[in-house]
């Protein structure tokens, strides 16, 4: 905001060195360390002051947008560590200190909002920008806010819930168009963002491994399956920039295979198998568009990682056993038999009783005792299409459709590679939910949003259509 009234600040070295910082990848390397500090340490309270002040305020005040934003916002999601989670009112990270939880939000709304009104009133442009998945989420919106109402269930827990579900899928979306000059950012930044958090997570999954008190493998954000699904969602990002690097193609596709690697040890099924799916379409596009070099230093790095993964486990089965105890286990065949199946009969019998509108969040039965922000978030179907019949009714399911098809429609109308990839991204987290509620936690709507947001802000890039002999230059490999 003060280059408006004081544009000679671009002039001075201070600044050339401030924006320098926050393009380049060494700010988000660094809000991934902070995540990973935080999260090891259970220093959460002053990792957020931090990114509040290095990633909103001083944007807001000094540099000609708020792309220094998205880092914390796509990462500090999984910051929260085990000895402060949000599981129990006894360890929650804001019980007993609401007050900071306030602060916090305060901070956010005068500094982020106020940039973002800001903007409107300043920059003609940018009133122009228009959201071009608007009429799929306000269709999906008035889904999710109305999901049960025509059943005797609907309260106004559940449409609070639905608000909020809501905002997490779509709030940053609308707000990051107007805050965010799209033309101007590195076509590598998204895939920077989403690649420093893939590691971060897989990080969070050999620590968790390594010093686990137990069989599980969980966080104070989530449990395995729930990082899965995050790093499914950031595979995509440095196949991506292995196909752009011409120097550091190699460390793009050792980073690749090390985020894949965590999700394998994540041990969750779901994640493993969406994993496997991301990185098959990932290493088509690859082999499709990159360079000889870039081929082969990509499969070295696929064959080599893999390598000392199988030789640990011939070396070492006992101590790996955990990475295979719920595939074989007598876990895998209760959770599948018993727990998933009894959930999802379910949701299709409360959905045929209440075919319209279903029966709202908080009717599906649950083993797992639910207390997380002291019972707020409901249980889920373990699946979203179950979770969408049941909750939200053929209505919902209608509408769900639509905002795929808007978004779908729209990143192939007019195709680019980063658009693909970008599409890849949300759909390591689509895939995800095919057989848990991914799509319905709240966390991962914010990663749903930047990934929306950059979608859209391509067709403020202009972007390239892929010429039709590129498309098929994977006939020059064979």
């Amino acid at each position: 905001m003060l280059l408006k009234f004081f544009p000679r600040i671009k002039e001075t070295l201070f600044y050339k060195i401030l924006h320098w910082f926050y393009y380049s990848y060494v700010y988000i390397a660094l809000t991934g360390i902070l995540t990973i500090l935080a999260w090891v340490f259970s220093i959460e309270m002053y990792v957020y002051y931090t990114v509040i002040t290095i990633g909103g305020i001083i944007p807001s005040l000094l540099l000609e947008d708020m792309a220094p934003s998205l880092a914390p916002l796509g990462m500090m999601y999984s910051s929260v560590s085990l000895k402060s989670n949000n599981v129990n009112e006894g360890t929650s990270l804001y019980g007993g200190r609401w007050y900071h939880l306030y602060i916090q939000i305060g901070l956010i709304v005068l500094f982020v909002f106020g940039r973002l009104v800001f903007n409107l009133i300043t920059d003609k442009e940018k009133r122009h920008i228009k959201p071009k998945f608007l009429y799929g989420f306000a269709l999906f919106g008035t889904a999710l806010l109305i999901g049960g109402i025509m059943s005797p269930f609907y309260t106004r827990r559940d449409f609070t819930y639905g608000l909020v579900q809501l905002l997490a899928l779509s709030g940053c979306y609308f707000v990051l168009l107007y805050i965010i000059n799209f033309k101007d950012l590195k076509h590598e930044y998204y895939f920077w963002i989403m690649m420093t958090y893939g590691l971060v997570v897989a990080f969070e999954v050999l620590y968790a491994a390594i010093f686990r008190t137990s069989e599980r493998i969980a966080t104070g954000w989530g449990v395995r399956n729930n990082m899965a699904a995050q790093m499914c969602m950031c595979l995509a990002g440095p196949i991506y920039l292995a196909i752009k690097s011409k120097k550091l193609s190699w460390l793009y596709s050792l980073a690749a295979v090390l985020m894949f690697a965590g999700i394998i040890f994540s041990n969750s099924r779901g994640g493993s198998a969406t994993g496997v799916i991301v990185l098959l379409i990932g290493t088509v596009l690859l082999f499709i568009f990159a360079k000889r070099t870039q081929r082969i230093s990509y499969g070295a790095m696929i064959a080599g990682v893999l390598g000392i993964i199988v030789t640990l486990f011939l070396i070492f089965p006992d101590k790996t056993s955990f990475l295979y105890y719920r595939v074989v286990g007598e876990e895998a065949s209760y959770a599948i038999n018993e727990n998933r199946i009894f959930t999802w009969k379910t949701g299709l019998e409360q959905f045929m009783e209440y075919p319209a509108f279903g029966v709202g969040y908080y009717q599906c039965p649950s083993m797992i005792h639910w207390n997380f922000t002291y019972g707020f978030i409901p249980p889920r179907y373990h699946g979203t299409f179950i979770q969408v019949l049941a909750s939200l009714g053929l209505f919902g399911l209608l509408a769900f459709a639509y905002h795929r098809y808007e978004m779908f429609s729209f990143a192939f109308r007019k195709p680019s590679l980063k658009k693909t990839f970008i599409v890849l991204t949300i759909g390591g987290l689509l895939i995800a939910s095919i057989v848990d509620c991914h799509f319905f936690n709240l966390g991962p709507g914010l990663n749903y949003c930047i990934a929306l947001a950059f979608l859209n802000g391509e067709c403020l890039e202009s972007p390239k259509r892929i010429r039709f002999k590129d498309r098929m230059s994977l006939l020059s490999i064979m």
